[in-house]
């Protein structure tokens, strides 16, 4: 039997006790952690990024995307209850928008990002078990059913996740928020390639859309 989460969290303040550290450093963060471990699948068992958590910023996808791309993707988002005429008109101009299609397959970053602690909704898909059958790593997506339903997102619209302890997914239409360091660094995969790569601290059960760049909540016809 694996140890609990809970082993885990304690044995790293005895750690953080011993090596001198001080496990009152950590304890903002180790208390948050605790507090809403019903809502939590994943804790990294790691100092250094527990520390770091304290710092994390929530961000959204367009903050991903450089300011030029966000522009471009904008211009063809339509409205609510946009009548299907201009829908169809919009998405045949995007089709014959050389700086729109680019868009689609962009590994442009923010650079800015690099090496900062954030907090992010999104859709998680996993790459790779152990023989547990836990989670090791897998991708953060803007929106439900990308990789699997649908084809990928942007490679600067997907973030490569590192868990080494590993995480069980009950349901894979359940939204999370992640937090964790990211770097601007290309993973590939048969699944879909990324243009970010993060060290992950929490995983969080998350409520509501977490996609700001493109709509999902249009009128059917």
């Amino acid at each position: 039997m694996r140890p609990s989460r809970t082993f885990w969290f304690i044995a790293l303040i005895l750690v953080s006790l011993l090596s001198g550290m001080g496990a009152v450093k950590l304890w903002p963060t180790i208390k948050q952690a605790l507090s809403s471990s019903k809502q939590q699948r994943y804790i990294s068992t790691s100092a250094a990024l527990l520390e770091k958590a304290q710092s994390a910023r929530t961000v959204g996808w367009s903050n991903l995307l450089p300011e030029n791309e966000l522009e471009v993707i904008k211009r063809y988002q339509p409205e609510p209850n946009q009548p299907l005429n201009k829908q169809v008109f919009s998405a045949l101009q995007a089709t014959f928008d050389g700086d729109y299609q680019a868009t689609l397959n962009s590994t442009q970053v923010v650079t800015s990002l690099d090496g900062q602690t954030i907090s992010i909704g999104g859709y998680i898909v996993p790459l790779s078990v152990s023989e547990e059958r836990e989670i090791l790593t897998a991708f953060l997506v803007p929106y439900f059913g990308a990789c699997i339903h649908f084809p990928p997102p942007a490679p600067n619209q997907m973030i490569y996740l590192r868990t080494p302890q590993g995480f069980t997914l009950d349901d894979i239409e359940q939204a999370f928020m992640v937090t964790g360091v990211v770097h601007t660094a290309l993973f590939e995969d048969i699944q879909g390639t990324s243009a970010y790569v993060m060290d992950v601290i929490y995983i969080r059960h998350f409520s509501g859309s977490p996609d700001d760049v493109r709509r999902h909540d249009l009128q059917q016809y």
